[in-house]
């Protein structure tokens, strides 16, 4: 557990450069994030207008939980065996 949240934290700067790839500006990563949380939240969403930029969102998050894992399983793979 202690390894997942050091990886979470010290992949910071992979989030914002996830997020500058996938969002393009801060600017639209703010109001993409603002939508998904009126989406989620307030129940207030669900147009076709907002479905890409839940897309992008949603695969944002993935990525970040993609490369967490991925990193984790490469270092208990290869450096914490026993084997």
């Amino acid at each position: 557990m202690v390894l997942i949240t050091s990886l979470i934290i010290l992949n910071i700067p992979v989030y914002l450069f996830i997020g500058w790839v996938v969002f393009d500006t801060t600017e639209g990563m703010l109001v993409t994030l603002l939508t998904f949380l009126r989406f989620r939240w307030l129940g207030k969403g669900s147009r076709r207008k907002d479905v890409p930029e839940l897309f992008m969102v949603y695969s944002f998050i993935a990525a970040c939980i993609a490369t967490v894992a991925g990193e984790y399983y490469l270092i208990d793979k290869y450096i914490l065996s026993t084997g």
